[in-house]
């Protein structure tokens, strides 16, 4: 019995943790969102949570802040 008990929890640890992340749809026809980290594929879809790895919602979080800051440096070069 403690034995199940062990292997159990030596899978679960074994297993990846992953996080929920929600990609909202801007157009009907939109594609789905391809992350690639070191020769690994992940295709998250957009319009619904989905489970992913730690790391490929910390690229989608750094790929959105780099663009939010591309879209106010040209923001402020239109202004001067």
């Amino acid at each position: 019995m403690a034995t199940a008990t062990t292997e159990k929890k030596a899978a679960a640890a074994e297993q990846p943790k992953k996080v929920k992340i929600y990609i909202p749809k801007v157009r009907p026809d939109e594609e789905d969102e391809i992350v690639w980290i070191n020769d690994r594929k992940w295709t998250v879809m957009k319009g619904v949570e989905v489970e992913v790895p730690p790391e490929v919602a910390e690229a989608i979080r750094n790929r959105d802040l780099m663009r939010q800051q591309a879209y106010d440096n040209i923001a402020a070069h239109i202004k001067n």
